[in-house]
């Protein structure tokens, strides 16, 4: 019985089918069943720099820019440091999930992870039937906490799955800990209001290590958490209105370039001058820059410039082109992340040359749908809600459209075009049927929305994906 699971599964999607049977349940947050498992693996502790971020929005972007600064030489004579990321969900492959050096895992290191978690779970239990039943992301961690110990890496960074102090990420102490942004999501496990959330997200926190807050306007509980547990957190510069924190770190314009003001690890003023407007958030960039600069990681201003411009993520306001009309994919799946893509349509719109918005709209059910379209209603011309493919949680793509016609009943201007699809793809088809070379195509709500748009993009007779 011990050896039948693992001999088995000969595959990566083998392994993924059977773990979404071993726990009855897909999100059951606690650290007691990953903890045993882990320290039967010895996989608690590593030699190499462990930084954890959470965050309702913006952690993939987080650390992709310090996956791009971590490795980056600081001298011509200096080796490239060796990153291990581990990040979820995935959009397309399950192996983007855990990286080493930017490049995703193959499938055999994969599939031995997964035997070496199997092993550990049937080993902490006397009978096999008594061995942990772990959840898909609680296996999946310690997979990818196994594939990081054989490694040799300088730096991890662990991106929390589900608010942070129960989250399986959390089995691990940090060295440094980032929360990027708190905001409405997850309430059912995490709390009604912004003051719970943040403090579930600060249970990543540890006295020993530093923290930085990427949140402009952080809850009143975080500030107290970190004052009783004596953290040393640099904070966001102040949204307008909101108390200023010090130390602090942020973006300052000036003109047509960016300033950045941080602090080092010993609270020393830190300046870069002359960088760009960023592929990824200014907010995630600048989490990252001062986790860099804590750690006396920071490349030199040249290099950070260069890679503000060139790093990139796929359904992070992420271009594309599809059979000549051109796209912007999101994976914008709760207001606050919804609300931020608004403002990006609208700056669109404003163009002089600006073609109507076409939005390709999918979304979990457990999801605030209604809200999000809401504020989307003076950006979108119009509307094509699709169905999402093979994800019980998705809102039907009719639903959807009752909601949007429920927020439209009343209004005054003119009725915006509403269609619905039997798939992404077939959303995207019709998308790019009604729009001319000056439109745009929006695709947003969900990853399984983008992931299912990637897709498209990837199949035969489609122009490569440009970002």
């Amino acid at each position: 019985m011990r050896v039948m699971a693992t001999m088995r599964l000969q595959t990566v999607d083998q392994w993924l089918g059977w773990l979404e049977t071993l726990h009855p349940k897909a999100i059951d947050l606690g650290l007691q069943r990953v903890a045993a498992v882990a320290g039967q693996m010895d996989v608690m502790q590593f030699d190499a720099c462990v930084i954890t971020v959470a965050g309702t929005n913006g952690k993939g972007s987080t650390v992709a820019a310090l996956q791009a600064l971590l490795s980056e030489p600081r001298t011509r004579a200096a080796q490239a440091a060796r990153i291990g990321t581990y990040t979820s969900p995935h959009l397309q492959r399950f192996n983007e999930r855990i990286q080493i050096a930017g490049q995703p895992v193959d499938d055999n290191t994969l599939c031995a992870a997964f035997a070496r978690v199997d092993r550990a779970r049937l080993a902490v239990a006397d009978d096999s039937s008594d061995a942990p039943a772990l959840t898909y992301f609680e296996f999946t961690t310690l997979a990818a906490l196994s594939i990081f110990q054989h490694a040799n890496l300088d730096y991890i960074v662990l991106e929390v799955g589900l608010g942070g102090r129960l989250d399986a990420v959390n089995v691990v102490d940090t060295d440094l800990a980032i929360i990027t942004s708190i905001a409405l999501d997850h309430q059912q496990w995490l709390g009604s209001t912004r003051d719970a959330i943040a403090l579930e997200k600060a249970g990543i926190l540890r006295s020993a290590a530093p923290a930085i807050i990427g949140d402009s306007d952080p809850p009143k509980s975080l500030q107290q958490f970190v004052r009783q547990h004596a953290v040393s957190a640099v904070w966001a510069a102040p949204a307008p209105g909101s108390a200023t924190l010090a130390p602090a770190h942020g973006f300052i314009a000036t003109g047509e370039t960016l300033q950045w003001c941080g602090c080092d690890h010993a609270g020393g003023a830190v300046l870069l001058d002359e960088l760009p407007p960023p592929r990824l958030a200014a907010a995630n960039w600048s989490c990252a820059l001062q986790a860099v600069s804590c750690l006396d990681a920071l490349p030199p201003a040249s290099a950070v410039a260069r890679l503000m411009r060139s790093t990139g993520l796929p359904g992070r306001r992420s271009w594309h082109e599809f059979k000549g009309r051109r796209c912007l994919f999101d994976v914008a799946h709760n207001p606050a992340a919804i609300h931020s893509l608004a403002d990006e349509l609208r700056a669109i719109r404003s163009a002089a040359d600006a073609g109507k918005i076409t939005l390709v709209f999918a979304a979990l059910a457990d999801k605030e749908v209604q809200a999000m379209l809401a504020l989307l209603l003076d950006c979108v011309d119009q509307w094509i809600f699709a169905q999402l493919a093979q994800c019980p949680r998705a809102m039907e793509a009719v639903k959807m459209r009752e909601l949007l016609q429920q927020l439209l009943r009343n209004r005054a201007a003119g009725q915006p075009g509403i269609a619905e699809a039997p798939s992404v793809a077939t959303a995207m088809q019709m998308a790019q049927a009604s729009c001319s070379a000056r439109d745009t195509i929006v695709v947003c709500g969900s990853f399984y929305t983008v992931g299912e748009a990637l897709d498209v993009l990837a199949s035969p007779g489609q122009a490569p994906a440009g970002e």
